[in-house]
């Protein structure tokens, strides 16, 4: 039988135009594959490099703020006998005795900002030189001590410098110490916060006073000597005696209006009969209240202001069984027009001092949330107890002020006088970091409470 020969199928390979297409396809995915590792990689690296800087600002931003913090620090609590230490070191100020009194300082800081003659060896930007006041693990002083962070030929510094005397380890130098803190720094800028109220706007800058001044005199801050005038008898309002009557920083005042019903022997619980005294300029005391009263023009929003007085302690005086509960005393302002109090600003109520020691001063203070205008400063006496009223009550040193330090801004273009660095109370920092050709940024805040003589 014949064998029929077998038939195989005809298989074939790529041709080389298919080939060519195969391979120039491949190369394309390993091109979009390639590229996009390399993007990956690079956003990858980016990334780190932008945290790592930010995390360098951020530590750098951290000491930074360790040291801002403390400056102008002036007392501590012991902890081995917990109590209050203080320090009337003047090292602690940067020019609180310049014969020129437009340059007294008494301001625990000092800004070179760029552009101004810089005291470091190569800086470029602004210098921050800070004081402060060291105290050991138990809370006494050690030393003063100006910290100083400056930036040059892009690192940024940080010195110290004991200023004498120093006692126990010494962790600056008489001279100074500089450590670098941080390398590839692109930027660094101390703005200060500007107090709400400028020294231009005191009346009399010259005066040395710490706040302007309303009241005893809204036209001379030198001014301390005021009078008290009574609101005679009028409605539910009795005279009382006021010594001296015309001048002086004090006044005293007695035979007090009283709502004790000696024949029943209790508080006339719906008596509502009162003594109202008003502050004015020291002088002719003739005339009424509404008169002779300072008045003060406008009391705005977006201002503190503080009413402050002193009320003497006086031994065997009736003053001393003044009872909270029952008996009152308050300041506050009444319309010069009609005597009514302003409904935007409540009563302040205070109590006569028992015993003899630093409580005599009384502080308060307020904002209002609308402007008031036309006012002047009160203070209400309505007596229910037995023998309150046959007391006397001494006030001394009245003052009304508006608060520099406690409404604030930051505006890089503001130069600080020395009148007005005393009230400021924060920092604002700007840093810039960069790594690896990434920038990380910093802004920070930083309070500064202890700046200035008080507040």
């Amino acid at each position: 039988m014949k064998r029929e020969p077998t038939s195989f199928s005809h298989n074939r390979g790529f041709t080389l135009m298919e080939l060519m297409v195969y391979i120039a396809i491949m190369g394309i995915i390993v091109l979009v594959a390639g590229q996009a590792f390399s993007n990956s990689t690079k956003m990858r690296v980016r990334t780190q490099s932008m945290i790592k800087a930010t995390e360098i600002a951020e530590n750098v931003g951290t000491l930074i703020k360790d040291d801002v913090a403390q400056m102008g620090a002036k007392s501590a609590i012991d902890k081995t006998t917990h109590t209050f230490v203080a320090s009337e070191a003047k090292d602690i100020y940067m020019d609180p005795d310049n014969s020129t009194e437009s340059k007294k300082d008494s301001s625990s800081f000092r800004i070179v900002n760029q552009g101004d003659a810089c005291p470091e060896n190569g800086c470029t930007t602004d210098t921050l030189a800070l004081r402060r006041i060291r105290y050991n693990t138990n809370g006494n002083r050690e030393a003063e001590e100006e910290v100083k962070w400056f930036f040059a030929q892009g690192k940024l510094f940080r010195s110290c410098r004991t200023l004498p005397p120093a006692t126990g380890t010494d962790e600056c130098n008489s001279t100074g110490s500089i450590v670098e803190v941080a390398e590839n720094v692109a930027d660094f800028k101390v703005i200060p916060a500007k107090p709400g109220v400028l020294s231009a706007d005191y009346s009399a800058p010259t005066a040395g006073k710490q706040f302007p001044r309303l009241l005893p005199s809204n036209s001379d801050t030198s001014i301390h000597a005021f009078t008290l005038v009574p609101r005679t008898n009028e409605g539910d309002f009795y005279t009382l005696s006021i010594t001296p009557t015309i001048t002086g920083e004090q006044a005293t005042l007695t035979n007090f209006t009283t709502n004790y019903d000696f024949e029943q022997q209790k508080p006339d619980i719906n008596g509502k009969k009162a003594n109202q005294v008003f502050v004015a300029p020291a002088g002719e005391s003739i005339g009424s209240w509404n008169d002779l009263c300072t008045q003060i023009d406008s009391l705005v929003p977006g201002y503190e202001y503080e009413i402050s007085f002193h009320i003497p302690f006086s031994d065997n005086n009736n003053s001393r069984t003044f009872r909270p509960n029952e008996d009152h005393m308050a300041v506050g302002f009444r319309y010069t027009k009609n005597g009514k109090k302003p409904d935007e600003i409540d009563d302040f109520l205070f109590y006569p001092p028992t015993n003899d020691g630093p409580t005599d001063m009384r502080n308060i203070r307020f904002s209002v949330p609308t402007k008031v205008t036309e006012v002047c400063l009160a203070f209400t006496f309505v007596f229910y107890s037995p023998l309150a009223s046959s007391g006397s009550i001494t006030i001394r040193d009245v003052q009304l002020n508006r608060v520099e330090s406690t409404n604030y801004e930051f505006d890089p273009s503001w130069q600080p006088s020395p009148k007005d660095k005393q009230n400021v109370k924060a920092f604002k920092i700007e840093l810039a970091v960069n790594k690896n050709g990434e920038t990380g940024n910093l802004s920070l805040v930083i309070p500064t409470p202890s700046n200035g003589p008080r507040d």
